[in-house]
């Protein structure tokens, strides 16, 4: 009896309790020139070959790639880019 009602208590306290997951920080690419200034590059989801390819073309002509929205916040985040519909795939370029 007093298993099941600890059992009944687990179940309870897991329902309404948040699930606490540790945020995965983004990974560091490396750096990448572009037009004599350097970048670092960090990517959260898609591979760091793609994240410096995708980082150089949008801070060298503005060109999104397909599937992302980016956005520029000034000199220091040149390239901040998220995947339409899955905020938490990104990639993003900043000054050291």
């Amino acid at each position: 009896m007093r298993r099941g009602i600890a059992l009944a208590g687990a179940i309870v306290a897991g329902l309404v309790l948040p699930a606490v997951a540790p945020g995965v920080p983004p990974v560091t690419c490396g750096r990448t020139t572009v037009a004599g200034h350097t970048y670092i590059v960090r990517s959260h989801g898609p591979n760091c070959s793609k994240a410096i390819s995708w980082s150089r073309a949008y801070i060298s002509q503005r060109r999104s790639p397909t599937g992302f929205r980016c956005r520029s916040y000034g000199a220091s985040v040149p390239v901040h880019c998220t995947r339409v519909g899955r905020p938490k795939t990104y990639f993003f370029a900043t000054k050291p």
